[in-house]
């Protein structure tokens, strides 16, 4: 698996290679544990926001009892777009995880694909546009 990270406040990217279960990044808040460890869900929020909405991102927002997920397309800030322009929809997610002071871009390749995901179960009951992740499944 492979992750290209990008930061709101410097715009520079990282490539971080994922092997034996270390992932490499060099700043702050590195979120890509917590999304390798959600991806069958993640993966399937993106692809029904995409079958639904088109090209977008999944947004995390961290609060203080669960990390609140839901999916954007069109309504994030104009600095993302060209990394949701550019993804593969079927092979690859945008993920925005919103800290308290911060936010950070993902864009990310995982096994299974995003389609896979959502019909292998982990996206049928989903009903509503906010889901709630257990805080403790999301590490800082």
């Amino acid at each position: 698996m492979a992750v290209e990270i990008h930061t709101k406040h410097s715009g520079a990217a990282v490539v971080a290679d994922r092997r034996d279960d270390q992932v490499r990044c060099n700043h702050a808040h590195c979120d890509t544990d917590a999304i390798f460890s959600n991806w069958q869900f993640l993966a399937a929020v993106a692809w029904r926001g995409y079958q639904t909405h088109g090209c977008g991102a999944v947004v995390v927002s961290l609060a203080a009892e669960c990390a609140d997920v839901a999916y954007a397309s069109g309504a994030l800030p104009a600095s993302y777009a060209r990394f949701v322009e550019r993804y593969d929809p079927l092979e690859q997610i945008v993920v925005v995880v919103r800290h308290q002071a911060d936010e950070h871009i993902y864009v990310m390749n995982g096994w299974p694909s995003p389609q896979k995901c959502f019909e292998a179960g982990a996206g049928h009951s989903m009903n509503a546009s906010l889901y709630c992740l257990p805080r403790d499944s999301w590490q800082q």
